[in-house]
This record gives C-alpha cells, sequence and structure tokens, in this order.
C-alpha cells in the first residue's frame, strides 16, 4: 500500500480529489485501506457498469454501489428536494473516472457540493474509451484537481535513477520496507468530513 498517498488523502481539505494509476489492484488495495480508516463516511462506489461497481464495493467494503448514470439520477432528484441535509461524511468513490464524459462529470461536481459529498476519482488519466471521447479525468487533473499518483515504488525508483537522481531512488526503494503511522492523517481527515 502507498501510505504516503493515502496519508495525503485522508489529511486533505478538498473536497474533490484524484487518485491515478494504471494499477486497479494497487488501487482497490489503497481504497480498501481507506474505506476501513473511514468507518464514520458513507463510501458509495460509482462505475459505468453496475455489476463493476458492486464487485469493487465488496472487494474494498465500500456499502453502497451505484451505475454512474444511475446514482446521477439519484442526486439530482436529492438536489431538488428542499428539506435534504447536507451529508459531510458522504465519499463517492468514482471508479475508472477516465471513461465519464464531461456531463457526467459536471453533474457529480455540482450535485456534491450541494449534498456536501467528497469525491474521490481514481482511474488512469492516459487511458481512454475511444480515440474521438476526451478524458474528462485527464482535463480535472490538468486543471489542478489535487491528485495522487500511485507508482509501484521499484518503477518510481527507476525513474529516478534514469533522471541521475540516486539517493531519492534509494529512499524510493527502502520506503516500500518502512510502516508510517498515520492516525494523526485519519484524525484531519474525519474533522474535514
Amino acid at each position: 500500500i502507498k501510505v504516503d498517498a493515502l496519508t495525503n488523502i485522508l489529511s486533505s481539505k478538498s473536497r474533490f480529489l484524484g487518485l491515478e494509476s494504471a494499477n486497479e489492484r494497487q488501487t482497490h488495495d489503497l481504497l480498501k485501506t481507506l474505506v476501513k480508516f473511514t468507518p464514520h463516511a458513507t463510501h458509495y462506489m460509482l462505475s459505468k457498469n453496475y455489476n463493476v461497481a458492486t464487485s469493487v464495493a465488496k472487494d474494498i467494503g465500500a456499502g453502497k454501489a451505484f451505475s454512474t448514470h444511475e446514482f446521477i439520477s439519484y442526486t439530482n432528484r436529492l438536489v431538488t428536494d428542499k428539506n435534504i441535509v447536507k451529508n459531510y461524511s458522504a465519499v463517492w468513490i468514482i471508479n475508472r473516472a477516465q471513461q465519464l464524459s464531461h456531463s457526467e462529470v459536471n453533474s457529480l461536481l455540482k450535485n456534491a457540493t450541494s449534498l456536501g459529498a467528497k469525491i474521490l476519482f481514481t482511474g488512469d488519466s492516459f487511458r481512454s474509451t475511444t480515440i474521438q471521447q476526451s478524458n474528462a479525468f485527464k482535463q480535472l487533473i490538468d486543471n489542478h484537481l489535487p491528485t495522487q499518483t500511485l507508482q509501484a515504488n521499484m518503477s518510481l525508483a527507476s525513474n529516478l535513477i534514469k533522471d541521475a537522481q540516486i539517493v531519492q531512488a534509494l529512499d524510493a526503494m527502502e520506503h516500500s520496507q518502512r510502516i508510517t503511522y498515520i492516525g494523526d492523517a485519519k484524525q484531519r481527515f474525519e474533522t474535514a468530513c
């Protein structure tokens, strides 16, 4: 698990965050830990495909699963309810965010703002479902969405060695052997929600 990425997500004051990784297993492992460290939150797993959302929700321990389209319709109805109470402990986890359209991203951001939810977009910003489709997740990142990038330590070390940053490369390799206490970050996340 990438402790730095998890710590940064847990301690972020931002309501909208990104988690970028080409390795879905690595992403799911981090999300499983995130759900475990935030038992007070209501976790919603969203994906284009309901069966994928259900499978990932079960894998990471999220309480609810929706297809993205179904969830947007549901939250559109909630937003129009004058008696709705904001749920600041809701965390919407978007699986494969690179598959979202611009209108879906806009609806999710607008509804999350109205309902008080936090959104964690996960996916690979360099992957797109079709050549013609622009990647809304990449554009969010390019427009300064606070994003953590998961990269295997050995891959990161290799890149640093190529850039002649030997000391940082050794730190990256050693980091996988280190255990970092993240209770402090967990406390800040709970305060932010």
